[in-house]
C-alpha cells in the first residue's frame, strides 16, 4: 500500500525532474535537498568549489551557519 508520503514523493519528482534536466543542460550547477516524512531527493550538480560558494553563501544566514555547525560537530 502507497502512503501518503510516497505518492506526494512521485508528485515532486514530476515537478522537479524537469528542473534539474533543465539546469544541467544550461550548465548550472545547484545543491537542491526537499523531502517530507522521511523520504527525499538530493540532487547535486558542480564543483566542490561552486557548490561550497552557495553552502558558505547560504551560511551568512544565521540559522543555516547554526545548522551548519551542529551538523559539523556530530560524529560520524
Amino acid at each position: 500500500m502507497k502512503t501518503v508520503a510516497d505518492t506526494q514523493h512521485k508528485e515532486l519528482l514530476k515537478l522537479l525532474n524537469p528542473l534539474v534536466d533543465f539546469m544541467t543542460a544550461n550548465g548550472y550547477n545547484y545543491f537542491l535537498v526537499a523531502g517530507k516524512d522521511g523520504i527525499c531527493t538530493r540532487h547535486m550538480r558542480g564543483s566542490a568549489d561552486d557548490v561550497g560558494g552557495m553552502i558558505i553563501g547560504m551560511a551568512k544566514n544565521k540559522d543555516v551557519r547554526a545548522m551548519l555547525k551542529d551538523i559539523n560537530s556530530q560524529s560520524w
